[in-house]
């Protein structure tokens, strides 16, 4: 993979730029909800496909056959998910993304990093400020709060693999993924290490199979490995964008104000600090790039921000 780029950029419509300095916030979509659904269900095929094949000893071959049966629990798990690009000025992107004009936001990978403000609902409030904010406990209106926490740190953010997807080619997209597979499972030896150095809450999730324990046993044995590698991986047709994802895995969904957006799809508010968030601005190369600047400086000026604002000179066509 490779370094973390100090600059990640969204492609995003004016209208939703404006909304973003406004609410102080970016929205994360839940995965099955994207543009394209199938991509995490098509990973975990490939990942379940490659555990089948994969031999090992009697005593991995329990701990195999358990993270086999809860592979597809995974597709259910509520993992939400805000894209980027390394490239700052792509042609394909604006076309794509901002098809009547737009802008493409500079955000500094390093407080994409630190995590996103998030708001819980005690009583049907929603908190916001006046929030006095620790490690695991804030205070609101004079009352204790648990498991408040100001900044959450992301689940990753993760540069994307694009690998074909074609049924065609379902032998080379295995092969083609052996090397992170390999490295996830074998030579970092996680059944080995799981299975010798677990021993008993293993016997104890097997044995107890309805037990809260046997559900979180695979998931927290997997959740990095599998949940990187099926939130991150597109089809090659896309390997252009040079896409980067901030991901979020909730640890209980109804623990969070969830919203719709004008598709219907179920997302979360990511909510930043504009000032520390956004480096640069960039106005698409189409649309009414005079009117686009107008309200990109306007915006700029109304909230003393910081950034650059750059104009695209690529030479555009519909």
């Amino acid at each position: 993979m490779s370094e973390l780029p100090p600059i990640l950029y969204h492609y995003t419509s004016i209208d939703a730029f404006k909304g973003i300095i406004d609410n102080k916030h970016l929205r994360m979509t839940r995965h099955d909800q994207l543009n394209d659904p199938s991509e995490v269900k098509f990973t975990l095929d490939m990942i379940f496909d490659f555990l089948k094949q994969f031999k090992c000893n009697t005593r991995q071959q329990e701990l195999k056959e358990i993270l086999l049966e809860f592979l597809p629990h995974y597709r259910k798990l509520p993992l939400y998910i805000t894209s980027f690009s390394k490239l700052a000025n792509h042609l394909e992107q604006w076309r794509a993304y901002t098809p009547l004009g737009g802008v493409s936001i500079g955000f500094r990978s390093k407080e994409l990093n630190k995590g996103y403000y998030f708001d819980i609902i005690p009583d049907g409030e929603e908190i916001r400020d006046g929030v006095i904010a620790s490690d695991s406990n804030a205070i609101y209106k004079g009352e204790k709060i648990k498991n408040y926490h100001g900044v959450r740190p992301p689940y990753g953010i993760w540069q994307c693999r694009y690998i074909s997807k074609d049924d065609e080619f379902k032998s080379q997209r295995i092969e083609q993924h052996r090397s992170v597979l390999t490295k996830a499972f074998i030579e970092k030896n996680v059944l080995e290490w799981f299975s010798e150095s677990n021993v008993y809450t293993f016997e104890l999730a097997k044995n107890h199979p309805e037990s809260n324990l046997a559900q979180q046993v695979p998931r927290s044995l997997l959740n990095t490995n599998v949940l990187r590698l099926a939130s991150a991986t597109k089809h090659s047709s896309y390997a252009g964008e040079k896409e980067w994802r901030w991901v979020d895995l909730l640890s209980k969904e109804e623990n969070f104000p969830l919203y719709l957006d004008e598709k219907n799809r179920l997302y979360i508010k990511a909510g930043i600090k504009p000032e520390n968030f956004i480096k640069e601005v960039w106005i698409s190369p189409h649309g009414d790039t005079e009117g686009l600047k107008r309200a990109v400086e306007f915006y700029k000026e109304k909230y003393k921000l910081d950034f650059k604002i750059h104009e695209s000179k690529i030479p555009y066509r519909l």
